[in-house]
């Protein structure tokens, strides 16, 4: 195998590592919004729900920080389920 196969190679195991890595990250991502989802889906109303919809149109940040909010309530404890 010459130098340039050689290098090649390793640019190809590299960019292979890095794509899995990143295909990694984006599973864990998923994972966790899977379970924010479920987490607020079990604590919020209906009409809460709806509400927090409606703000992601005209506020996304602050109907965000709300489900961050309340899904770090739920996960200490401090909110129960319905």
């Amino acid at each position: 195998m010459s130098t340039d196969d050689e290098e090649l190679e390793e640019i190809r195991r590299r960019k292979l590592a890095e794509l899995q890595a990143r295909a990694a990250e984006e599973e864990e991502r998923r994972r966790l919004e899977a379970e924010r989802a479920a987490v607020l889906r079990a604590i919020l109303t209906t009409e809460a729900s709806q509400r927090i919809a409606n703000l992601k149109i005209g506020r996304p940040e602050v109907a965000e920080s709300v489900e961050k909010y309340r899904y770090q309530l739920a996960k200490s404890g401090r909110i129960k389920s319905q």
